[in-house]
């Protein structure tokens, strides 16, 4: 009995040991299982993100491409500007040239004529030679028509001005062009504007001339005159008209000037605006070469992400197979363990009762033995 409980004790242990030798290696392969799992979930998360980072750089690809038209409607616009400006240079800058050349021409006045005027000017503030706004092409036939009249002020508490009065309807017939309609100017002025007007077809001049109502002028560009009162003049100009004509023309070439600035200054920024946006254009055109590789990089990663994936896949497959291979081989060792700790149980339990027993007959025995030796006086073998 003893030494059928010693074998099967040997036997349990023995299991005991492959029991704990299988334990010992699971949590190893958990381990390994777990961090197979955590890179996995890595390498899906890198590669969600890639599939972002595509999709962001095809939206940035629209965008730039977006923007890279605007910029060239922007460039479109600002050449426009500047061909425009330039052509409007080059007018104001001829036309400049024009009346500089007119003005080196020009009646010289004497010192005499130059104090007179500057007498004048020095009495008279706000001459309303100031205040006109007319068209090119007007000054010889202003010239004719005011004269000096127009040094005078619109200031009435000068020496010389013009007053304002209430205006007058004056018609012509439809082929004059009324100075009203031609020239702006301050209210002083408007009653006379009314009755001056411009005739471009000089044919039937002197027919017209007749039908004039009292107080009207009849003016053409070279500075003829015809007046209601029978008064005509042949644009030959006195030394006022002269003087008048210079100060409308050194008038003009001021407007001019400041007009060239104006058109230069345009010209100027629309062409630092085109170098600055065609130096953004080719930025941006660079940028759409790097935007438009990504996809092709990311694509790239996005295989060798993939191909890692796949490797952690079979390693994980593996990994969990080996694992639950394990696992079921511990369920088997343990089961059969504890089937063995039972037998090994019951055959204690048997030795336990099997010793009583022999105890049991070992007391009967001696107990016999005692009566023997007492009642015949022997050893009980004998």
């Amino acid at each position: 009995e003893t030494n059928i409980v010693n074998d099967q004790t040997q036997v349990v242990a023995q299991i005991n040991v492959e029991f704990e030798k299988v334990q010992e290696s699971l949590p190893n392969l958990r381990l390994q299982e777990s961090k197979i799992a955590a890179e996995l979930q890595k390498y899906s998360i890198s590669l969600e993100n890639q599939e972002k980072e595509i999709e962001r750089a095809n939206i940035a690809v629209d965008e730039t491409k977006v923007r890279i038209e605007q910029i060239k409607n922007d460039i479109d616009r600002e050449k426009f500007l500047f061909e425009d400006a330039k052509q409007n240079l080059e007018r104001v800058q001829e036309e400049k040239s024009i009346l500089l050349k007119q003005q080196g021409d020009l009646f010289i006045q004497t010192d005499d004529d130059l104090n007179t005027e500057n007498d004048t000017n020095k009495k008279n503030n706000n001459p309303i030679i100031d205040y006109l706004d007319f068209e090119d092409g007007l000054e010889q036939a202003i010239a004719a028509v005011f004269s000096d009249e127009l040094i005078a002020s619109i200031d009435e508490e000068q020496s010389i001005f013009w007053r304002k009065l209430d205006v007058e309807d004056s018609s012509f017939n439809s082929e004059i062009t009324k100075f009203s309609s031609l020239i702006k100017a301050p209210d002083n002025l408007k009653k006379k504007l009314e009755f001056v007007g411009l005739i471009e077809n000089k044919e039937n001049v002197l027919e017209i001339q007749k039908g004039l109502k009292p107080g009207q002028i009849l003016v053409s560009k070279l500075g003829e005159i015809w007046r209601w009162d029978g008064y005509v003049s042949k644009g030959k100009q006195n030394n006022s008209t002269k003087a008048i004509l210079d100060q409308l023309k050194n008038r003009r070439i001021k407007q001019l000037s400041a007009e060239e600035k104006q058109w230069n200054d345009i010209s100027e920024k629309a062409n630092q605006r085109i170098e600055e946006l065609n130096s953004r254009e080719n930025s941006l055109i660079s940028e759409l070469s790097n935007l438009q590789s990504v996809p092709e990089d990311v694509s790239s990663e996005k295989l060798k992400i993939q191909n890692l994936i796949d490797e952690n896949k079979n390693s994980y497959e593996q990994i969990a197979e080996q694992l639950r291979q394990t696992e079921q081989t511990a369920n088997d060792i343990n089961k059969k363990l504890k089937l063995e700790e039972i037998k090994l149980n019951e055959l204690r339990e048997e030795r336990i009762r099997t010793e009583g027993q022999i105890n049991t007959i070992n007391e009967a025995i001696k107990l016999l033995s005692t009566q023997v030796k007492e009642r015949l006086n022997i050893e009980l073998e004998e």
